[in-house]
């Protein structure tokens, strides 16, 4: 699903579902509230002209061996005997036009709702030519491909009743999500996919999981296709993003350069519930930027080192300066060296392509605070000296996933109106092995002015986070510092393949996390903080600490955060988030984007976009019984 174009509409119109292929996915409760009227000019095939007229010629070659229909000519509602020996019911009023002999239709070899691709033998499609457009038997000719439906001109021999309702509900009742089922409509041209009716309270109320998974197995192949969402509005920012991972952009198979058509796959929302109302164009602007980021990250974090390196890196995070009007700050090499970012430099020396810190600043008029997003940007980690196994170090270009979250969330949430200084850092080195790479037992002073005994060169994410927090400390004056990476395999088994995990200094944005991931399905699940147990492990005898820890059972994955926040200080007086991504960065071999839905979610209230704010940590929770000013100030807090 490469290369596919995505776009958002608050209608995607109606299509013959052979030359549009349509997903309708919803949870099932919801699909049950849809109305036939809104999805029949979606589902609902046509007879072409050029089907009517290839009729028309087929049955004039046979004349004498026409079958003409009168009332005896009907079976009774059940007919008896062979399905293939009876003529099909035909509709009361129901007449041939033109002068074109009346015809029997068999049944096709694809029944009109089926869960498997051929029906049980004798089973009756009753409305097989309105519906399933297959086979009929015109006139004595063996098999006539006329596509079931309303006439369409005046050269066409039929003309078909309008299919009725109990399509749409024939279809929804041979469905039995567990978790997610789905059922083909249209000889596979069409189908209306399940998601789960509950989750439990560590999921998504969104299912956004299952909203990728469905899509990528259920939608029918095609050069445009069209979805249709069925959910509440507050689920509309997960499903869109959940079904943004279902089409990453990065591919170098060679059949995809080879194609010239582009594809297109169209979304509408369909919003049921209390707020059920149309989608706005700021809506679906919102949904665009958002889901554009998604997909930016995943490109990035999909794309080998042998292209993605530091060079090409910055070249990401100026295309993006350009798009928003931003010129980026920029230390790299020697220079890091000279300004004293040990950490950066000595990961990142021994590389062809030098290490950089690189930053974006959105600095708008009436700001209230200031933001720092840094994120780590390993562009390829072979483990250094410390050198990772033959299994292990596959896959080590996804090292990259915090800095290019960071980078598609701060391209989405400048464009929607951010409405507080936000900072993006990028800490971008790769991890290599040469004469100048780092051996354990040196030591490196790091931008906090802290030294740092190395003990494991493959413990390197941590050592230029600590520079990139420190910067956002010290010469950005952030309030709230938020660092992002795919820091530590420990967090898998810690937290899961699907949830990130979160280390804060601050128990309410700990909350605001995991509600933030709940409401746009970047689920996170939260770490022990406990720096006065566990940064201990770091002690080193010859510098203030060394990089990694000495029991590896000790919670290790709360260690790294720690070393991190070690380096702006325990009693800082500002926030400091730490989220390690490392597992749901990527589902099999594909990266997920992961994390540019978070960050959106959790600083939405400092957006201007209503859909933003909707899913932003607190909502619009209200205490009736507190006056307005502090409710604002409780909501400020977390932006």
């Amino acid at each position: 699903m490469a290369n596919v174009g995505l776009q958002f509409l608050a209608s995607a119109g109606d299509a013959d579902p052979q030359s549009r292929p349509l997903l309708l996915l919803g949870q099932l409760p919801h699909l049950h509230r849809v109305p036939w009227s809104h999805v029949r000019g979606k589902l609902q095939p046509r007879v072409t002209e050029e089907a009517g007229l290839q009729a028309q010629a087929a049955a004039s070659t046979r004349p004498a061996r026409a079958h003409r229909a009168s009332s005896k000519d009907l079976p009774p509602s059940r007919p008896r005997g062979s399905a293939h020996s009876s003529p099909l019911p035909v509709a009361p009023g129901w007449a041939p036009r033109r002068g074109f002999p009346a015809f029997e239709v068999k049944q096709p070899p694809n029944c009109l709702v089926s869960r498997t691709a051929r029906p049980h033998k004798g089973a009756w499609c009753p409305h097989t030519l309105s519906y399933a457009g297959c086979l009929v038997r015109l006139a004595g000719q063996r098999h006539a491909g006329v596509t079931g439906g309303t006439a369409a001109g005046p050269d066409l021999a039929v003309s078909l009743p309008p299919p009725p309702p109990p399509l749409w509900q024939a279809a929804l009742s041979t469905l039995n999500p567990n978790p997610t089922d789905s059922c083909p409509l249209y000889l596979n041209c069409a189908t209306v996919a399940a998601l789960p009716s509950r989750v439990s309270r560590h999921n998504s109320p969104s299912a956004a999981h299952f909203v990728t998974r469905l899509v990528r197995t259920c939608l029918p192949p095609g050069t445009h296709r069209c979805i249709l969402m069925v959910c509440e509005r507050a689920d509309a920012f997960a499903s869109a993003c959940a079904l943004a991972r279902a089409f990453p952009l990065f591919t170098h198979r060679s059949g995809a350069s080879r194609r010239s058509e582009k594809k297109t796959v169209t979304v509408e929302f369909f919003l049921v519930g209390q707020d059920n109302g149309p989608v706005e164009v700021s809506t679906l602007q919102c949904l665009t930027n958002a889901t554009e980021g998604v997909r930016l990250a995943a490109r990035i974090v999909d794309t080998p080192c042998n292209e993605m390196n530091t060079d090409t890196f910055l070249e990401e995070i100026k295309k993006v300066g350009k798009d928003l009007g931003i010129a980026p700050t920029i230390i790299r090499d020697e220079e890091l060296k000279t300004r004293g970012f040990g950490g950066i430099y000595g990961v990142g020396k021994a590389a062809l392509h030098p290490p950089a810190l690189a930053v974006l600043s959105h600095t708008p008029d009436g700001a209230t605070q200031t933001i720092a997003w840094v994120g780590k940007g390993i562009v390829y980690d072979t483990g250094g000296l410390s050198i990772k196994g033959k299994t292990t170090m596959p896959g080590m270009k996804r090292d990259c996933g915090g800095a290019a979250a960071i980078l598609g969330a701060f391209r989405a949430a400048v464009k929607q109106g951010f409405k507080d200084n936000l900072h993006a850092v990028f800490c971008l080195a790769e991890n290599s092995v040469g004469p100048n790479a780092t051996r354990p037992d040196d030591i490196h002073l790091l931008y906090s002015g802290k030294t740092v005994e190395i003990n494991n060169t493959d413990a390197e994410g941590r050592l230029v986070l600590a520079d990139g927090v420190s910067y956002a400390c010290k010469d950005l004056g952030a309030d709230i510092i938020l660092d992002m990476a795919t820091l530590t395999g420990a967090q898998g088994i810690a937290t899961g393949k699907y949830h990130a995990a979160v280390l804060t200094n601050s128990a309410e944005w700990e909350a605001a996390c995991v509600k933030s991931g709940r409401k746009c399905g970047d689920l996170v699940h939260p770490l022990v903080y406990c720096p006065e147990l566990h940064f201990s492990e770091f002690t080193s005898a010859v510098a203030d600490m060394k990089n990694s820890v000495a029991d590896r059972d000790n919670s290790p994955s709360s260690c790294a955060g720690l070393f991190i926040a070690s380096h702006i200080g325990f009693d800082w007086p500002g926030v400091w988030v730490h989220l390690d991504i490392a597992a749901p960065v990527h589902a099999g071999e594909r990266a997920t984007g992961f994390g540019v839905a978070l960050l959106l979610a959790l600083f939405g209230r400092a957006s201007e976009d209503p859909l933003l704010n909707l899913v932003s940590p607190l909502g619009c929770e209200e205490d009736p019984q507190e006056g307005d000013t502090e409710r604002d100030s409780k909501r400020r807090r977390l932006v």
